[in-house]
């Protein structure tokens, strides 16, 4: 689920940043599990890093500094 979330936000534009991912991760367990249990943001890095031949992360730059 969270990663076809992640996949639909970026093909509009507006890839969910490390804090999103780890709120939308925090909401889904919360309802599946109860109000006590939450991930962390390093449970992110993993998300990422599991899913790394799906999705990427990059940085990007403003639109000032690319002109």
């Amino acid at each position: 689920v969270l990663l076809n979330f992640t996949k639909e936000q970026a093909k509009r534009g507006f890839p969910p940043t490390h804090r999103i991912l780890e709120s939308h991760a925090n909401a889904l367990l919360r309802l599946r599990k109860g109000p006590a249990f939450n991930v962390r943001l390093s449970w992110v890095f993993r998300f990422l890093d599991r899913h790394k031949e799906e999705i990427s992360v990059y940085w990007s730059r403003s639109l000032g500094q690319s002109r």
